[in-house]
């Protein structure tokens, strides 16, 4: 097999977990209990994925790899052009509003037990 065409994927309670790589056909993605994800991959990394679930991944808003390889604390990069439903529990999403700004198909977003959630707005706070 060449490359891999999965389309659905759970990922749960994979506590050594840090990355996601090579699934650029996924479409579905429900990731729980990876407290050591950091990353969902690099560039191009999920650009077909229309559902997201996130839950107890507190290091997910974290570290996420950017364009050019490298971590950084910056929002997930590069844009997810297809999604469309968006589900966060138990996490850290500090960064939200930087991170759906690159979530321009979005029409569903569900957040829920985030208690260091401070800010939802539409202006960036340095």
């Amino acid at each position: 097999c060449g490359h891999l065409s999965l389309e659905r994927l759970s990922i749960i309670n994979c506590n050594e977990l840090t990355c996601l790589w090579g699934l650029n056909s996924l479409e579905s993605l429900r990731i729980e209990s990876c407290e050591e994800l950091t990353s969902l991959g690099g560039s191009h990394a999920l650009v077909s994925l229309k559902e997201l679930t996130i839950d107890n991944c507190p290091k997910l808003f974290h570290l996420i790899e950017a364009v050019t390889g490298s971590t950084s604390s910056t929002p997930l990069s590069p844009p997810l052009p297809c999604l469309k439903s968006l589900e966060i529990w138990n996490s850290s999403p500090q960064q939200i509003t930087m991170w759906l700004r690159h979530c321009a198909s979005l029409q569903w977003l569900y957040l829920g037990r985030c208690p260091q959630l401070r800010c939802f707005d539409d202006k960036d706070k340095d």
